[in-house]
This record gives structure tokens, C-alpha cells and sequence, in this order.
């Protein structure tokens, strides 16, 4: 089972996306920190980690992903209005906090569109 770590500010956005990506099959691990995601990692071990879906917008998420990037940790960028795409660590997709009725439906195309690429 593929596991992914959801780290997002708003707790209803992190729980509504780890919802969904249990739906689908995945174990979803949501946080609403970075200090609290850096727990986590270490302790299901960050190899163990299949996928990061993080907004570069909280404190210290750029020093998590160059703590915890490698060639098969693959990110997903939270995409949100406040904030632009920050270029200074490669990601291997976006995703956006649009409400609609499709955004599950994009959301999970983009999870399996970058996990099909680690395999």
C-alpha cells in the first residue's frame, strides 16, 4: 500500500484529501505542521514514504523537503491563492485548494499521474 503524508495549515482541507486518497486506496497520513510532519516521517520512516503532498506556504516547509528529499520521494505542491509556485525545490506536481465538484477528481489524477512515475 502506497503511503502518502498530507501536511496543510487548514485540518478541513487535510482531512477531506486523506479521506479521499484512503477511498482510493492509499494510507493517508495528514498533519497540519511541519513540526508536526517531522515527527511522523521519522517515525514510519521516511523511506516508508511513497508521496508528500505539502503547501510551501507553512513555516519550515522548505527545510523539511531538503531534510527529507530524494530521488524516490516524489512531492505534490498545495497550490493555494496566497501563494505562488516556488521553483527553489523541484516538484513533481501541483494540486489546487479549488472547491468544485471535480477537485477530488483532480486531485487523485495527479497522485496516481506522479506515483505512476516512482514506480
Amino acid at each position: 500500500m502506497r503511503i502518502i503524508l498530507v501536511v496543510d495549515g487548514d485540518l478541513g482541507f487535510v482531512v477531506y484529501l486523506s479521506l479521499a486518497l484512503t477511498r482510493a486506496g492509499y494510507m493517508a497520513v495528514p498533519s497540519t505542521s511541519i513540526d508536526g510532519a517531522k515527527p511522523l516521517l521519522r517515525d514510519l520512516g521516511y523511506s516508508k514514504i511513497d508521496l508528500l503532498i505539502v503547501n510551501f506556504s507553512l513555516p519550515g516547509a522548505m527545510g523539511l523537503l531538503k531534510e527529507f528529499k530524494r530521488d524516490s520521494l516524489r512531492v505534490i505542491q498545495i497550490d493555494d491563492s496566497r501563494v505562488a509556485r516556488i521553483q527553489q525545490v523541484p516538484v513533481d506536481g501541483a494540486i489546487r485548494k479549488a472547491p468544485g465538484a471535480d477537485a477530488v477528481t483532480r486531485w487523485l489524477r495527479t497522485v496516481r499521474r506522479v506515483l505512476g512515475r516512482a514506480a
